[in-house]
């Protein structure tokens, strides 16, 4: 093993709550924006989208976006939050795909490529988990019937 090899070896930890805080970040702040625009504005898309029963997935994404973040951010039911994130990131692409979006954000439409660069994020951390800096693992540590 190469002192490189092994230097980051020893950070995956580190290498997973910056991860879970950035991501966590982003989905917050998107859940956030879709409550500041209003649910309603949220459920038209979806309903312009085909999506059924629009107004209910945009509360659902929205909140799973708002509340899936913090849960990320704090290291709690990672690996549910972020399997709920992919599979949402997947919908938003087939959906965008269906209507021609381009991959690559442009001045005139949305592109994908957040949602691919979303999802290659929340692999790791549905594999690998919150890792030691988490909120569950302190909960985990202090109760050991957990």
């Amino acid at each position: 093993m190469t002192r490189i090899e092994s230097f980051f070896g020893s950070k995956i930890n580190a290498g997973l709550l910056l991860m879970r805080v950035i991501i966590g970040i982003i989905f917050f702040l998107h859940g956030i924006m879709k409550f500041n625009m209003g649910i309603n504005m949220t459920a038209g898309f979806f309903e312009q989208s085909a999506i059924p029963a629009p107004l209910l997935f945009a509360w659902l994404v929205t909140l799973l976006e708002t509340f899936g973040g913090l849960a990320l951010i704090l290291g709690v039911a990672t690996r549910a939050v972020a399997l709920l994130l992919i599979i949402t990131m997947i919908v938003a692409i087939l959906v965008l795909m269906h209507f021609s979006f381009p991959f690559i954000s442009t001045q005139t439409a949305t592109g994908y490529e957040l949602n691919l660069a979303l999802i290659a994020s929340l692999i790791p951390i549905l594999i690998l988990g919150p890792g030691r800096y988490s909120l569950a693992k302190y909960i985990v540590n202090k109760n050991p019937a957990y």
